[in-house]
């Protein structure tokens, strides 16, 4: 599998397997973030490097801009741009963090639902490969 595919590969998998995991197990993500909120911006630092992390990998080995593929290299973007924004502006990931509570826990059931759906068609394609 080339390097491309492999990324495609995972996202996929971190699409469906952490969406999946935020519409079975809503409560968990909400103690994880409510466990960030408490360390302050020790814990919006950890969020920042996360998301700066998986979506630096992305963009790293996924640099391209034909369609279909440009969304995953903007989807890498995307993630990578926010742990910039919470580590450069760290009382934006501090606000971001501290405002999920047990009154909006069915956003992390949303949130899961549409990562999972976008896995699909990445699998989907994948699968014309294998094939």
């Amino acid at each position: 599998m080339n390097t491309i595919n492999s990324i495609t590969l995972f996202v996929a998998l971190n699409l469906l397997i952490v969406g999946l995991s935020h519409v079975l197990q809503p409560r968990m993500w909400l103690c994880f973030f409510q466990l960030l909120t408490k360390k302050g911006i020790a814990g919006n630092a950890i969020n920042a490097l996360l998301h700066f992390g998986f979506g630096s990998l992305i963009v790293s080995f996924h640099f391209l801009w034909s369609w279909p593929r440009v969304l995953i290299t903007f989807y890498g973007a995307l993630v990578a741009l926010k742990g910039i924004i919470y580590l450069f502006f760290s009382s934006i990931g501090v606000k971001s963090v501290s405002s999920l509570n047990e009154n909006n826990i069915n956003k992390f059931k949303w949130a899961g639902l549409v990562m999972a759906v976008l896995s699909i068609p990445l699998f989907y394609n994948l699968s014309n490969i294998w094939i």
